[in-house]
């Protein structure tokens, strides 16, 4: 009798090791390589009012045109050689009135996804703000990206907070954030 447990259990085992291997197989597959997060440098910035991005997102431009699609104010203000660069936007849409704000402060990049990490301002209750519907957006300029099907934005929200003012890294100072989580 003693023997038939012991069988029993033995191969109950196999079954159990053998299902986590597949399991760990899988789990392998799908977080390999190419599910990596690697960081983007960031060679320049800006963080403006523009009118030209009036829904929330974000955004990959890669190109001139898309740029000039976009119709936008301030970026344009940013020399971009889309010849080895790209453009990271993220914006809040439209907000009724001054002293909000975004800020991108990192940028990973897993396959043909973005992650961009950032903060995003809204006035403090007892805050006083001029009146007055505003655009807020942020941009980084980055090197050149190849086909990026999804931006994915991972931003903080503070309150009553001054906007941060950062003079633009010069290339060879480019920033990088620490990779995004996997809670997708």
């Amino acid at each position: 009798m003693s023997r038939t447990w012991t069988l029993c259990a033995a191969v109950l085992a196999a079954v159990l090791i053998a299902g986590g291997c597949q399991t760990n197989k899988k789990t392998s597959e799908k977080n390999g390589p190419a599910a990596r997060t690697e960081p983007v440098s960031i060679l320049n910035q800006i963080s403006a009012n523009d009118e030209g991005f009036k829904t929330p997102g974000g955004v990959a431009i890669l190109t001139r045109a898309e740029l000039e699609e976009a119709k936008s104010t301030e970026l344009t203000k940013l020399d971009v050689d889309f010849n080895k660069q790209s453009l990271v936007v993220v914006a809040t849409g439209e907000e009724p009135t001054a002293g909000y704000w975004v800020k991108i402060t990192g940028v990973q990049r897993r396959g043909t996804e973005l992650y961009v990490q950032g903060v995003a301002n809204r006035p403090g209750k007892d805050q006083q703000a001029a009146a007055g519907k505003t655009y807020p957006v942020a941009a980084v300029v980055v090197p050149r990206l190849e086909m990026v099907t999804q931006v994915i934005e991972e931003i903080d929200s503070v309150e009553g907070q001054a906007i941060p003012t950062t003079a633009p890294a010069a290339p060879e100072a480019a920033t990088t954030a620490p990779a995004p989580t996997d809670a997708k």
